[in-house]
């Protein structure tokens, strides 16, 4: 449970929510009037709607996503009012609806500025009895979007690494989970079918992490070039990389191996006991990036491999097998990549 809330914390939720909430506040009691409290909303609901735009990426698309969704909402808002009794309303209504929908094809942020532009379209329909307050009431929503924008750049630049480090937290943990995975296929009743469809869910997202990794060291390098921090991150995004292409491009034969070691399948139980220390190890180090730490290994990771090939080697001995053995050269393959493995991993 612990975990849980860290990784709910730390994935920018609290953060996100801070900043709205305080952006909301401002925007209201800075337009505030007992006389005409509309303004205030009207402020206040610009700013609002921009949020949901708000999500983690580098600067320059921020900036980018907000500025279109401060345009487009007070935009489409004017037209809709303004034309709410001529017989131009349906088909721009149609056409501001279609444009809405169509833009979500284009990503994730475009989804969330899509969803945003369809609230906004309906509830322009507020002002459709005061058409003469169009264009004022379309500023309000304007300004209520500048400020946002303007309370954004403020919350990135007191944290500008912030959205880096978490990206890179998130990556850690899907790679976990990623290897948690390819443990428990260690299992005597492992259901590969369905472990193998979630490999396949995690290495999707897992890609799209180390896209926006790469995305933001390339788009900060000319600023960064010199930085020790930025330095770190390549050194993270190059050990995650090999991380999880070693993972992909080592399949083994697992019930094969397993029966390799029928007299005695503990030895298989800890080699899977050491693949899970694999997954543990990462989400203990993503769960320290987002709490901001310093890092301790929960585990030995040197002296289990250690110990495991010992025992490999004794039961090789009393069953007579060769170097040269198919058994002891599938063996072999399973060490050599748990040892490369290791290497990354405490990389």
């Amino acid at each position: 449970m612990f975990k849980k809330i860290i990784h709910k914390i730390g994935d920018n939720q609290l953060y996100n929510a801070i900043k709205v909430t305080f952006c909301a506040l401002v925007s209201f009691f800075l337009f505030y009037n007992t006389e005409d409290a509309a303004t205030a909303f009207t402020v206040t609901l610009g700013a609002m709607l921009c949020a949901p735009i708000d999500i983690s990426s580098n600067l320059k698309h921020k900036i980018i996503g907000l500025v279109i969704a401060a345009l487009l909402l007070p935009t489409f808002s004017i037209l809709l009012t303004t034309t709410y009794t001529s017989v131009w309303f349906y088909p721009i209504f149609l056409i501001l609806v279609f444009f809405s929908a169509l833009i979500s094809l284009y990503g994730h942020r475009a989804n969330l500025l899509s969803f945003t532009l369809l609230i906004g379209i309906s509830l322009s329909f507020m002002h459709h009895d005061t058409p003469e307050n169009a264009l004022q009431n379309g500023l309000y929503m304007f300004l209520g979007g500048l400020l946002y924008i303007f309370f954004s750049l403020i919350f990135y630049w007191i944290k500008p690494s912030r959205y880096i480090n978490l990206e890179i937290a998130v990556c850690i943990h899907r790679i976990s989970e990623y290897l948690d995975l390819r443990a428990q296929l260690w299992n005597n009743v492992a259901d590969y079918d369905s472990i193998s469809h979630k490999q396949l869910e995690l290495q999707i997202s897992i890609n799209e992490s180390l896209d926006h990794i790469r995305e933001y060291l390339v788009y900060n390098k000319a600023k960064t070039i010199n930085s020790n921090n930025n330095r770190k991150q390549l050194i993270a995004l190059t050990s995650l990389v090999e991380i999880i292409e070693l993972a992909i491009s080592n399949p083994f034969p697992h019930q094969k191996i397993k029966d390799y070691f029928g007299d005695d399948p503990s030895i298989m139980d800890e080699y899977q006991k050491l693949a899970s220390n694999f997954a543990y190890t990462l989400e203990t180090l993503s769960l320290t990036i987002k709490r901001n730490g310093k890092y301790h290994s929960p585990v030995s990771l040197t002296n289990d491999i250690k110990s495991l090939k010992k025992r490999i080697d004794t039961y090789a001995k009393a069953k007579n097998w060769s170097p040269y053995d198919e058994k002891m050269v599938a063996i072999n393959h399973v060490l050599f990549y748990a040892d490369k493995q290791i290497e990354k991993i405490k990389g």
